[in-house]
């Protein structure tokens, strides 16, 4: 038979990320929400689940524990200049600096792929969700 192909969990903010986290690797994750402290210890999954989203809830969480489904990896720019929108960016030229988003070329990358091209290139990261749209 094939290999299973990882599901990628969307749909679920940041501090409920880190939740999912707090239950990954525990021989019985859908039993924590019988537990008593459930609402204590997982507050943000506590409310997704009491907004009636139960059941892709739970696959998700079985799935993510038995690590055939993932969240998306966190997408960088890489922000060398103190000018607006100026980012490293790839294009089939090679690497540069733009000083504009620019969408038809890549200007996010993950962690892993700065380190690829340049592990001095980490410090200079911010992460894609933090950048004002209107920067």
């Amino acid at each position: 038979m094939g290999e299973d192909k990882m599901r990628i969990l969307t749909g679920y903010t940041k501090e409920e990320q880190k939740e999912f986290g707090k239950l990954a690797g525990k021989k019985y994750p859908l039993s924590v929400f019988k537990s008593y402290d459930f609402s204590a210890n997982f507050p943000r999954l506590n409310a997704k689940l009491l907004r009636g989203v139960e059941w892709p809830f739970m696959f998700d969480i079985a799935d993510f524990n038995r690590k055939k489904a993932k969240f998306p990896e966190q997408l960088y720019y890489v922000k060398l200049t103190k000018f607006v929108f100026t980012y490293l960016s790839e294009d089939d030229e090679g690497l540069d600096l733009y000083s504009c988003k620019d969408y038809s070329i890549k200007q996010k990358f993950t962690m892993q792929e700065i380190k690829d091209i340049d592990e001095r290139y980490v410090p200079f990261t911010v992460p894609v969700d933090e950048v004002e749209d209107d920067e």
